[in-house]
């Protein structure tokens, strides 16, 4: 059993799989970690692309540094 979003469910219907609304449920959270010192392009792509998203749906979206 696991948590999904919605739009999970939405687009990636399965006959074998029940999807279960789960109403009382209060709204997750997703974080995107990485090294400190990393410089990877990839990874800075794909944070840039959930920031997007995120702003663009009207979400709070925030990248913070640690350390």
């Amino acid at each position: 059993m696991t948590l999904l979003p919605r739009s999970v469910a939405a687009r990636y219907p399965r006959q074998a799989v029940a999807y279960v609304p789960v109403e009382d449920c209060p709204p997750a959270s997703l974080v995107i970690a990485w090294p400190e010192r990393s410089r990877s392009r990839a990874v800075a792509a794909l944070v840039r692309a959930a920031v997007a998203v995120a702003e663009s749906r009207g979400m709070v979206a925030a990248v913070e540094a640690s350390g």
